[in-house]
């Protein structure tokens, strides 16, 4: 369902293709990572975020920054590390430079994305 969604972003000219193919990438470094699950809408979260924050960046467009009581549960998460290791693998394929607010975003949803699915 993500291809189809960023599909639709791209044939909408709402993100470029080179925006496209960094969101597929990642999306392929995601699925070699033991926490991948087809079924796992918070990857599909985190790449339509992705893209759309990519396009931000690249339009040179900011977003408010998360409250700071989030950003300092975000950063005391037990999954915190290991977002923090993925994401600096997904920015440094990244065609576009992140402010803060933005990746303060991606690892909510990298830490999210990292949860279990209860059952």
């Amino acid at each position: 369902m993500v291809l189809v969604k960023l599909n639709v972003l791209k044939e909408s000219g709402v993100i470029d293709g080179e925006i496209y193919d960094y969101a597929l990438a990642v999306f392929e470094r995601i699925k070699a990572q033991d926490f991948y699950d087809v079924e796992n809408n918070r990857i599909e979260t985190f790449l339509i975020h992705l893209a759309m924050a990519t396009a931000r960046q690249k339009a040179r467009e900011g977003i408010d920054p998360l409250d700071e009581s989030i950003v300092d549960e975000i950063y005391l998460d037990e999954d915190f590390s290991r977002a923090k290791e993925l994401w600096q693998d997904f920015e440094a394929m990244a065609p576009v430079k992140f402010s803060q607010a933005e990746t303060d975003c991606f690892y909510l949803h990298l830490c999210n994305m990292l949860k279990k699915e209860e059952s």
